[in-house]
């Protein structure tokens, strides 16, 4: 499988990839992916290992994205024979799936941590669990919530952020009900005044916009 990168000076940079190290890549092999055990699956997830269509063998296909979806539809293509090119325009693949190691000490997910509803059902808890990732299941009931001093918050603090939290989402309802087109960061900026509000309170606004929405 190939892998094209293009930055925006226009140079392109290819990589070839087996398929498990495609897979691989995106960041499963993390010492520990955070999976919380309770979320109903509302519907049955495609399997990444079943067959596909016959027939289909011996084409050529681009896949637009070297994300998880992007990655995973390439496998599938290049398991049944295919010719594969990926287009990818970041300098790096796996999306929404960043692993930063660029430090010593343990690696850090900045952005997808979680698989929600990690039973065997769920293609990405299967994936991770053949890529011998080590789940680690999650309770939120039992979070910590940490100041950017690197203090848990106390019960005053953790109250003010409820707080926050609830004017969020009133907001949240108000303006679904405008039905105006703008952004959920618009919205509830614009609604909470987030401007002339203390420093303290706009990280938790967005602290409780990136971990809840």
């Amino acid at each position: 499988m190939r892998i094209t990168q293009r930055s925006i000076g226009g140079a392109m940079r290819h990589i070839e990839l087996g398929r498990r190290t495609a897979m691989g890549a995106v960041g499963l092999g993390l010492g520990a992916v955070l999976a919380p055990q309770a979320f109903a699956q509302t519907q049955r997830p495609t399997d990444l290992t079943e067959p596909m269509a016959p027939g289909v063998a011996g084409g050529r296909v681009i896949v637009i994205g070297a994300g998880v979806s992007g990655l995973a539809a390439a496998q599938r293509l290049r398991s049944a024979g295919m010719d594969v090119l990926v287009l990818e325009a970041r300098d790096r693949i796996g999306g929404r799936v960043f692993t930063q190691t660029h430090w010593q000490g343990p690696a850090i997910d900045l952005g997808a941590s979680w698989i929600h509803g990690a039973g065997p059902a769920n293609p990405i808890a299967k994936l991770a669990r053949q890529m011998g990732a080590r789940l680690t299941p999650t309770s939120e009931e039992r979070a910590g919530v940490y100041s950017g001093d690197g203090g848990e918050l106390g019960a005053a603090e953790q109250r003010w952020l409820e707080s926050i939290r609830a004017q969020i989402r009133a907001a949240i309802a108000q303006g679904g009900r405008a039905r105006r087109d703008r952004s959920l960061k618009a919205l509830v900026y614009s609604a909470l005044d987030y401007d002339r509000r203390a420093a303290v309170e706009q990280r938790m606004i967005d602290y409780v916009l990136n971990s809840s929405y």
